[in-house]
């Protein structure tokens, strides 16, 4: 689409408008947690998915026999929510740290 065609006459690039907006600064801080994001998304929604599963009586309970699929699910929860815990802060720790060893690097190099 190039300006002034598509339809309704918005006249717009969507393709070109989401590249501009990776390349900008807020873009280039977020593309290295980006997998992280999604991650953190997926556990949301599975989440969300579990607790209406599960609804108010909880995962074990003494009146009912144990449903499998739930169980499952509740691990998998498990499982995503210490690697959210542990993987995010590293990362972004990591991401933090190097960049503020390459910006002490460069001003090195110009002194």
């Amino acid at each position: 689409m190039t300006a002034g065609s598509g339809p309704g006459g918005l006249g717009f690039d969507l393709g070109r408008r989401w590249r501009a907006l990776w390349a900008t600064r807020p873009g280039r801080v977020l593309r290295p947690v980006r997998s992280l994001l999604a991650w953190l998304a997926g556990y949301a929604v599975l989440r969300a998915v579990f607790f209406h599963v599960a609804g108010g009586q909880g995962l074990l309970t003494p009146s009912q026999a144990i449903d499998r699929r739930l169980v499952v699910l509740a691990l998998v929860l498990l499982v995503m929510r210490i690697t959210l815990l542990v993987a995010v802060p590293l990362v972004v720790t990591y991401q933090l740290v190097m960049r503020l060893v390459a910006r002490r690097a460069a001003s090195d190099h110009r002194d």
